[in-house]
């Protein structure tokens, strides 16, 4: 993992794929976004009404998702959707914080 966070943290887009599995991301995908975790700070901050750990390092990375599943309508991501929007918002490790 030390590699895989270096690569991270000196990237400039990176990039998520997972087929859905119960409108989100697979078990796998979500293990490794937990393990991302280091790369922020473990202290609380509060922007707007929202707390949150701020970045561990300077950042400016853009993020994309791409996901597939077996049911015609494209509601069916919108639980992942909210879940990326989210983390983005809140300056989760796998984007910037002002994105």
């Amino acid at each position: 993992m030390p590699e895989l966070l270096e690569k991270v943290k000196g990237c400039d887009i990176l990039v998520y794929a997972t087929p859905l599995y119960n409108y989100n991301v697979t078990a796998l995908l979500k293990a490794f976004q937990e393990r991302l975790l280091p790369l922020l700070d473990p202290h609380l901050i509060k922007t707007g009404e929202t707390y949150r750990h701020p970045q561990r390092y300077t950042v400016n990375r853009k993020m994309v998702l791409i996901s597939t599943c077996g049911f015609p309508e494209v509601s069916h991501f919108d639980g992942l959707r909210q879940i990326f929007r989210h983390m983005e918002r809140n300056g989760a490790p796998l984007s910037s914080e002002n994105s």
